[in-house]
Order: C-alpha cells, then sequence, then structure tokens
C-alpha cells in the first residue's frame, strides 16, 4: 500500500498522513487475527477456515478497488487484514499436518520463501502500476490473484475426515498418559 498512498491522499483529498493510516488498518488486525484464526482453525478444520479467509479477502480486496470514499477503503482494508490474517497461519498448520517432520521444515521454508518474496515483488509492482495505470490497478491485481487463490483452494483442498475415539473417558486419558 505504501507506494500508493500519495495517489489515494491526492484522490480523495486527504493528508498523507491520514491515507497512511491504511497500512496500519491492514497490519494490525491481520496480526491480531492469526492467534485467533490459528485455533479456529483446529477447531472447525484448517482447509475451511483457509477458504473462507481467502474468499472474504477476495471480497474485500474487491471492495478496494471499488471504494468511493476513504473511510469505504480504510473500513475494506480493516476487512482484508482480518482475513489475511488466517492465510498464513491456518497454511502453514496445514503443511505441517501434511508433510513428514523430515520434510516439514524444507516445505514451511519454501511457503515463506514464496510469501516473502511476493511481498517484496509487490510493492515494487505496486509502485509502477499507480504510475502508470492508477493506484487501483494494483489493487485489482491483488483481488485477482485472491480470486485465483480462493478458486484453486475450493476446488483442490478436501478437509481431511476428523478421527473419533469414541467417548471421552478420564480413566482412558490418564491410562493413556502413562503409556
Amino acid at each position: 500500500m505504501d507506494p500508493l498512498l500519495t495517489m489515494i491522499a491526492r484522490d480523495f483529498s486527504i493528508e498523507i498522513t491520514t491515507a497512511a493510516l491504511l497500512s496500519s488498518a491492514y497490519a494490525f488486525p491481520y496480526a491480531f487475527s492469526q492467534p485467533v484464526l490459528g485455533p479456529v482453525g483446529d477447531f472447525y478444520g484448517k482447509t475451511r477456515v483457509l477458504k473462507t479467509c481467502l474468499w472474504l479477502l477476495t471480497i474485500c480486496m474487491f471492495g478496494c478497488t471499488m471504494a468511493t470514499s476513504f473511510e469505504m477503503l480504510f473500513a475494506f482494508r480493516l476487512m482484508s487484514g482480518v482475513a489475511a490474517g488466517g492465510i498464513v497461519p491456518v497454511t502453514m498448520a496445514i503443511l505441517g499436518d501434511k508433510y513428514p517432520p523430515q520434510q516439514r521444515q524444507l516445505v514451511i521454508g519454501r511457503f515463506l520463501t514464496a510469501g516473502l518474496t511476493g511481498i517484496i515483488f509487490g510493492a515494487s509492482v505496486a509502485g509502477i502500476m499507480a504510475v502508470s495505470l492508477g493506484w487501483r490497478s494494483f489493487l485489482y491485481v491483488s483481488a485477482a490473484t485472491a480470486l485465483v487463490a480462493a478458486i484453486g483452494a475450493t476446488a483442490l483442498l478436501r478437509e481431511p475426515p476428523k478421527e473419533r475415539s469414541g467417548h471421552i473417558r478420564i480413566s482412558n486419558e490418564i491410562g493413556r498418559a502413562h503409556v
């Protein structure tokens, strides 16, 4: 968002310092939703939460592209931050479940490398696109990317069946603890 801020400030006739709030509007909900959405994924199903977050992010990103006021853009950025906050921890948990310990670190490392590369590349491309095509152009690309990810996750990811061990009995659990 940072390379877009001066153009957003100009288009909405606001101070650059006010436009800069868009970065925090995304970053804080992103950070604060991660410790919540990770356990929600454990409870409701990781792939279900991941798909929900991707679809919500897609809707919010398209909302950002169509914002007619700074307040609307700010609200969509807040919701985008919450939705995006579930993507990384839940994906890492899915990868942790899918790969054995000897492969897990490599797979998670590749996932994080791809994400960080996207962040670095995205900031550079955002500035170039904003200058040549307007600040909304990069948000359209981001929204389209989120849409592709949401469609792909919906089509390809399945929730593994939950293991049910019957009723929980304290005596059984105590017996397992001593094994």
